[in-house]
């Protein structure tokens, strides 16, 4: 009967003393030592009663309140002053099934986590990482002066792990993290940093610029702007527009393609785009028939208007010719004819 109430009495002692001896749990006992006689079993028995009962564990933000173990969070990386509290204890209920509040964090420790880890201590640490990336709700509602702080600590991340850089660059390049002008959260690799490009383009309307505090904050670290770049923000010229905007699917439609492809044929005679974007970029792109049917360029042909080697058109009345729209000056018919070959355009059978 004694040797029963020993775990109880232990951490009600633990309790006692946890909130001015911060190194508490280096005298933690074990939650079990083994059951090869009836005394480990009682002990182990009643060890998990004390831990499920006894909250023992200073929080955080106030050493004089205690927490139960499973109650309790410990934020191994430091996330939390990243993102806030609130936002990593949102990410932890959602993924883990669980029911945190934001004052349930326990201080970090090095020596010690895993103990406190089996009595039932949530541990955020970098093996859960991965979830975190994959939950597309994490960093939902984060403000600009939050953003940068999860910039700093994910560069910092990335500098200390080397073995891991190439998986991590993979992952954030398609990961919601980074605030665009309006404070919408975007991959890195669908944004462009902020320029004056867009007034000398109004095509480029709709091209996503990345929150200007941000870029503020990179201009000053020239290390991040480069891993920023890596991950995919680009500066907004006319071959980043055509490729990472023109040539997304859905981008051209019935009513802009006349105004879009003129604007890459006129591209095109100022430097070779050719040369500087792949083909796959281009295989997206779809153009107006003479009826006004969007096709690939694959699927169709240069009809009389081109003047194409072999001219099939008069022998064939298909809607598989393309808009004889796009050319509005007869004199440059030819560059006409040789920019649409470039883009798969069919000269013959």
């Amino acid at each position: 009967l004694i040797f029963s109430k020993i775990p109880s009495e232990y951490l009600n002692w633990m309790k006692e003393i946890s909130s001015t001896y911060s190194n508490y749990y280096e005298v933690l006992p074990r939650k079990s030592y083994g059951n090869n006689n009836a005394l480990e079993e009682i002990y182990a028995t009643e060890m998990e009663k004390a831990i499920n009962d006894i909250a023992f564990i200073p929080r955080a933000n106030d050493a004089k309140s205690k927490v139960l173990a499973s109650y309790a969070i410990m934020d191994r990386m430091g996330l939390s002053e990243a993102i806030s509290k609130h936002l990593l204890t949102a990410h932890i209920n959602r993924t883990y099934d669980k029911n945190y509040s934001d004052n349930d964090f326990i201080n970090p420790i090095w020596k010690g986590f895993k103990l406190l880890e089996d009595y039932g201590v949530f541990i955020f640490d970098k093996q859960k990482l991965k979830a975190l990336f994959e939950d597309k709700y994490a960093f939902d509602d984060i403000d600009p002066c939050l953003d940068v702080k999860l910039i700093d600590f994910l560069f910092q991340y990335y500098l200390q792990n080397r073995s891991e850089q190439e998986e991590l660059l993979a992952i954030l390049q398609n990961t919601r993290f980074l605030l665009d002008e309006k404070e919408n959260l975007s991959c890195p690799n669908s944004l462009f940093f902020p320029s004056q490009y867009k007034e000398r383009n109004e095509l480029a309307e709709n091209a996503v610029f990345l929150h200007s505090a941000i870029k503020e904050h990179l201009d000053e670290n020239k290390q991040e702007l480069n891993w920023i770049s890596q991950l995919g923000v680009e500066e907004l010229t006319d071959i980043t527009f055509i490729q990472d905007v023109i040539c997304e699917r859905g981008y051209i439609t019935e009513e802009n393609s006349i105004e879009v492809t003129r604007f890459l044929f006129e591209t095109n005679l100022k430097h070779n785009i050719f040369d500087e974007i792949w083909d796959f970029y281009f295989s997206r792109l779809k153009f107006l028939t003479k009826q006004g049917k969007l096709e690939y360029a694959s699927d169709l042909y240069l009809g009389s208007k081109y003047k194409p080697e072999v001219d099939i058109e008069p022998c064939f009345d298909g809607d598989i010719f393309v808009s004889e729209e796009y050319c509005d000056n007869e004199e440059e018919i030819t560059e006409w004819k040789l920019f649409f070959s470039k883009l798969g355009v069919n000269r013959t059978l």
